[in-house]
């Protein structure tokens, strides 16, 4: 129950972000986070992983909730301590990401590099492509190499890792304010 509650929880913080992108999914996006905060409430919190899964649930519903940067940071960390009990090391590498990107908004860049080295060294040593792009993607942004000296790679065709992030997004069909919300700049700095 737990894995299908977080695939709930994340999809009212994707639903949330659109909202604020002006999609008009607010009151849906209220409606699963309710259900999903009030499930979660009654299901029991034995073992290791299932406290993993809820304080990874509190994290999603706070950032669809809009919580603030530094409460947002918070939740991740409760979360990602949660994982790190556990034997699951690429939920833990899932969730420390999840905690750079909340340090990010929060202004913590070391904090947030320091977290991106963990999930990419993580990420190669288990095979996880994916979570291997993102750690990476997350190093450009930062522009930090991922080991303690290395140098970033560079962004294409001369653009800064910012336009380089925005165009990214632009491709993928995000909105202006989409972009301006998901890289925490202003509607005007995005376009």
């Amino acid at each position: 129950t737990w894995p299908l509650l977080e695939q709930m929880a994340e999809a009212a913080r994707l639903g949330a972000e659109r909202a604020r992108g002006g999609t008009g999914f607010g009151e849906a996006v209220r409606f699963v986070g309710g259900t999903v905060g009030t499930i979660a409430g009654r299901l029991p919190r034995n073992g290791l992983v299932r406290p993993a899964y809820a304080a990874t649930v509190r994290a999603q519903l706070a950032e669809a909730e809009g919580a603030g940067p530094p409460a947002l940071a918070a939740s991740w960390a409760a979360a990602v301590a949660a994982w790190e009990s556990t034997p699951l090391r690429l939920y833990l590498a899932r969730t420390r990401l999840r905690e750079a990107e909340a340090r990010v908004a929060a202004g913590e860049r070391s904090r947030a590099v320091e977290l991106t080295r963990l999930v990419h060294g993580t990420a190669v040593e288990c095979g996880a492509s994916p979570l291997t792009r993102a750690a990476e993607d997350l190093a450009r942004r930062l522009g930090a190499g991922l080991s303690g000296g290395s140098v970033p790679p560079p962004a294409p065709a001369g653009l800064t890792a910012r336009e380089t992030e925005v165009l990214r997004l632009l491709a993928s069909g995000a909105t202006i304010a989409a972009i301006a919300a998901a890289l925490h700049i202003s509607p005007k700095t995005a376009s």
